[in-house]
C-alpha cells in the first residue's frame, strides 16, 4: 500500500484493477483518485457477488462514484464489496488471464511494479513555417 504496508488478500473475487489512470475498459471511471504522475497505481479489488447486484452497481462504477475522491476511501454503499487503495507494486497469483491495455495475456501470476519518472518524452520543437505551407 502507499504508507508501505504489505497487504495480502485471499480467496476468489470478482476482478482485480490497478492503474495509473481514471478510466479503463471502454470509459469506467475505476480510479477516480489516479494521478499519473504520483508515483502510484490506485488498485481495486473487488469481492464476489450475484449478477443482480453487480448490475445495480455497474452504473455507479462507471462514474467513479465508488470511491470519495477527497479521502481515497471507498463510499459506504461499497464497502462491503471492495477494497480501493495505492500502491507501487501489485502480485497477482492464481489466476487464468489477465489483460493490459486491451490485450490478454495467458499467465497464472501477474507482477506489475510502478517507475517513477520512467518515460520521458522529448519531441523536436515544431515549425511551424511548413505547416503553414502545406496544400489543402
Amino acid at each position: 500500500k502507499k504508507d508501505g504496508e504489505k497487504v495480502e488478500f485471499k480467496g476468489k473475487y470478482l476482478m482485480t484493477c490497478l492503474g495509473n489512470g481514471k478510466y479503463c475498459g471502454g470509459g469506467f471511471k475505476f480510479a477516480p483518485t489516479a494521478s499519473l504522475n504520483d508515483g502510484y497505481f490506485d488498485a481495486m479489488v473487488v469481492n464476489n457477488m450475484s449478477k443482480p447486484t453487480f448490475l445495480k452497481l455497474v452504473g455507479d462504477y462507471r462514474l467513479g462514484k465508488h470511491v470519495d475522491t477527497e479521502t481515497c476511501e471507498v463510499n459506504d454503499k461499497y464497502k462491503e464489496l471492495l477494497t480501493y487503495f495505492q500502491c507501487t507494486r501489485m502480485t497477482v497469483k492464481n489466476i487464468s488471464r489477465y489483460g493490459i491495455d486491451g490485450e490478454v495475456i495467458y499467465e497464472d501470476i501477474a507482477d506489475i511494479s510502478i517507475v517513477p519518472k520512467a518515460i520521458n518524452v522529448k519531441m523536436p520543437a515544431l515549425d511551424l513555417t511548413k505547416l503553414s505551407n502545406m496544400k489543402k
